[in-house]
């Protein structure tokens, strides 16, 4: 159906009514979804040596379901070295692997025939969990030559990357680098950059910041040049650093300093100010728990953004956003999209408030368990608001509170909402309450808190274009009855439902009433009633996927 020009949808469809082509596309998305997943071992899953032959086993018998595989997963198998480099040929469409090992078993020396070698350069994705990494012997080997992205964890070895950077000329077409425990200075970053430089996204994760010569004179080296006239002629080695010009997405995460505590180093923050000058995506969380800011953080975020032209989304947990950070994102004409904001939300909120970037973002995430309700006057200013994630950091019941029909009824043009950890509450009824546009909301680990009833009611009242619907959480029970999650003239993509502490589940889709017990994990489907006990009651038109505590319901 999604191949159908419009005009011959419009034509062959005409003779029905706007729900009935809503639940049309419905079905169709329902089929097609079907007939895409009859792959059984589309994406495979192995855990152990035993499960492990026996999988193999099983494929060597069915020929044909080797064709079937395309991502594979191998945990804990303890493969020999020969069984490992056969998988590309047993499985001749395999395209991602992942291989989480565990042991201090050395890959060094490998020996591949032929066939081995072809299906080997095939594969686009590779992922690995090994503190001796099996991936540096086939990249050396040559038979990344169509790999698209790498995943390595060295699994607490800390490896300093240099190897790795040496073959990466022979994954020519490698755009997705993820490292996790490695250490590295600022001389194999520019190894890297150098052999690799068609990278678009680099992740860096648990990383100890090494230094060597070229790091101690880096910064010393770029606080000159930054003294002197550009007329003059300098010699120096950092002059020839170029900026990685295909890189987009920069993530750095768990940033060791000397004194093993998180954060980043100011020779770090200047060579990424210099390097990565078109960045669309931003990240970086390498503060500790203790929240302790460097003073140059600051000036240094500043520093970065100022050449951020392209800068849409904006993570960082270095330092809040202030006006010394905003002001050069406001003069290099960057228009962010996303921002994420961590603690001290009203006043990194009002900052932004007053910075141009308001009138440019669509998505906004708060964490904090310190929110006020002085952030949803501040939240109605962001005129392209769209999606809007609010988490309580506390983890606990006694989570920010959130007024649900505040949000809603000042946030006219919002789309999506998350809300996690917090206590869901109407502050105000209102008579004749305004539409909203939310397509999805998502409610996880939350706890209503007045009457669940009036709550839904409100939900289903406002938000009539909603498709996407998660309760998960607990409901405080008032004597009122069932909770009612009540939508009978509205279609959905998905509902998902695990209200904590709940036994029993009412379904109704207008052509049927089924009653659902939950005994631990097990599902009974059974036709008497239990409204004697509290119970969910679900009730929509149509539906693509019902799920309900974890378990998918006939829609």
């Amino acid at each position: 159906m999604n191949k159908i020009p419009v005009e011959v949808f419009c034509q062959i469809t005409s003779y029905l009514t706007y729900s009935e082509k809503q639940k049309l596309l419905l079905i169709c998305h329902y089929w097609h979804d079907i007939i895409k997943n009859t792959n059984l071992f589309h994406s495979f899953s192995v855990k152990g040596r035993r499960k492990f032959e026996a999988a193999i086993a099983n494929f060597k018998t069915h020929i044909l379901y080797q064709r079937q595989v395309k991502s594979l997963r191998l945990t804990r198998p303890e493969v020999q070295l020969h069984e490992l480099l056969e998988l590309p040929v047993l499985f001749p469409y395999l395209s991602h692997l992942t291989w989480q090992d565990y042991s201090n078993q050395d890959y060094a020396n490998i020996e591949l025939g032929k066939s081995q070698i072809q299906h080997w350069q095939k594969l686009k994705s590779f992922e690995e969990i090994n503190r001796f990494a099996f991936s540096l012997s086939l990249l050396r080997e040559g038979l990344f030559t169509s790999l698209v992205q790498i995943k390595i964890n060295f699994f607490m070895g800390y490896n300093n990357c240099n190897d790795l950077f040496d073959y990466l000329p022979h994954a020519p077409n490698l755009k997705r680098l993820d490292l996790i425990c490695i250490s590295i200075t600022l001389e194999l970053m520019e190894k890297l950059h150098t052999n690799a430089s068609q990278l678009d996204t680099l992740f860096l994760t648990d990383v100890l910041q090494a230094s060597s010569g070229f790091d101690t004179a880096y910064e010393t080296e770029q606080q000159q040049l930054a003294e002197i006239d550009q007329s003059d002629t300098v010699d120096m080695q950092v002059r020839k650093t170029q900026p990685a010009i295909y890189l987009q997405k920069l993530r750095l995460k768990q940033f060791r300093l000397e004194n093993d505590d998180l954060g980043l180093e100011s020779r770090w923050m200047t060579y990424i100010s210099n390097k990565y000058t078109q960045l669309k995506h931003l990240t970086i969380y390498a503060l500790g728990a203790g929240r302790s800011y460097q003073p140059y953080y600051e000036q240094k975020l500043g520093s970065i953004v100022s050449s951020l032209s392209q800068l849409e989304s904006y993570d960082v947990n270095l330092y809040p956003l202030t006006k010394h950070i905003l002001i050069p994102m406001d003069q290099s004409s960057t228009t962010l999209k996303k921002v994420n904001l961590l603690d001290d939300i009203s006043i990194q909120l009002s900052t932004l408030v007053e910075s141009q970037q308001k009138e440019y973002i669509e998505t906004i995430t708060l964490r904090s368990d310190l929110l006020n309700s002085e952030i949803f006057v501040m939240l109605e200013q962001f005129s392209q608001l769209r999606r809007l994630t609010i988490e309580s950091s506390s983890k606990l019941n006694d989570g920010f509170t959130v007024p649900l029909d505040t949000v809603l009824q000042g946030l006219t043009q919002l789309e999506e909402l998350t809300l996690l950890y917090c206590n869901i509450t109407l502050d105000r009824p209102v008579v004749n309450p305004e539409k909203s546009k939310l397509k999805s909301l998502v409610m996880e680990r939350a706890m209503m808190m007045n009457v669940s009833i009036d709550i839904m009611s409100f939900i289903a009242q406002t938000c009539p274009f909603i498709s996407e619907l998660v309760i998960q959480g607990k409901v405080k029970e008032t004597g009122h009855g069932p909770l009612q999650v009540h939508f009978p003239e509205q279609y959905f993509r998905s509902i998902k439902l695990y209200i904590l502490g709940n036994q029993f589940y009412k379904v109704s889709n207008g052509s049927q009433v089924m009653w659902y017990t939950f005994c631990g994990k097990t599902l009974l489907s059974e036709q008497i009633e239990h409204k004697d006990q509290f119970y969910v009651s679900i009730a929509y038109k149509g539906a693509s996927c019902l799920k309900i505590q974890g378990v998918n319901i006939p829609c």
